[in-house]
């Protein structure tokens, strides 16, 4: 992606962005991707009106007040946006993805897929809601990607996606776990209990999970 059309399809989304300092800190990133002076790209963020559906947003936690959960979520929906839009709408992530943000972004990426047909960032981001807007250009400028090829990105989102899967099937394990302590203190039977449990931990030890049930990437 040359410079004028990475200035094209990122600019507009960051002139939306209504933290000044979230704004500022985009800016800066886009400067020293496109190799340019800092006031260029503010020039260009001035300059570039896009109206924003709604009012208000929600404020992001930092990334290291974040679970592992909450990383691999925004990391998958960072990935996807950058290289395959519709892998998050695969069916399979349906019980596995649980911040309520990225749940409706991945909701307003459907309508738009489906009323559109193609994806473009410079038209789906400004498209959302003000509180989702900030998230999904947060996620599309995720600096760790810079100038990384599509065959990167989509490897990446492929690694992303198996580890939301296997993280599922912890903490599926764990409730087990627990579930199965409080019905034996309670003298009530867990052969159920036991039998799934008998059959994660066998998935989990063979890392059989996320490889026989991760939407594949073409």
């Amino acid at each position: 992606m040359g410079v004028r059309q990475i200035s094209r399809e990122l600019v507009p989304l960051l002139s939306q962005i209504q933290d000044s300092i979230l704004r500022a800190h985009y800016g800066k990133l886009l400067a020293e991707r496109l190799g340019i002076n800092d006031d260029a790209v503010f020039s260009q963020i001035d300059h570039t009106k896009i109206p924003i559906r709604g009012q208000g947003s929600e404020e992001a936690p930092t990334e290291n007040k974040m679970t592992r959960r909450e990383l691999i979520e925004r990391r998958l929906f960072a990935l996807s946006l950058k290289a395959r839009p519709e892998f998050v709408l695969d069916s399979r992530f349906e019980g596995l993805i649980s911040n309520p943000v990225l749940l409706r972004i991945r909701k307003e990426l459907s309508v738009f897929l489906e009323k559109n047909g193609e994806f473009l960032a410079s038209e789906f981001i400004p498209s959302l809601p003000a509180e989702l807007s900030e998230m999904a250009t947060s996620l599309f400028l995720d600096p760790r990607d810079g100038e990384r090829d599509e065959q990167f990105l989509i490897r990446e989102l492929d690694h992303a996606a198996r580890d939301l899967e296997l993280l599922s099937l912890q903490e599926r394990i764990n409730e087990l776990t627990k579930l199965i302590r409080d019905r034996e203190s309670k003298n009530l039977s867990v052969e159920k209990e036991q039998g799934e449990l008998v059959h994660l931990a066998s998935q989990l030890s063979k890392g059989s999970f996320s490889l026989s049930s991760s939407p594949r990437i073409h």
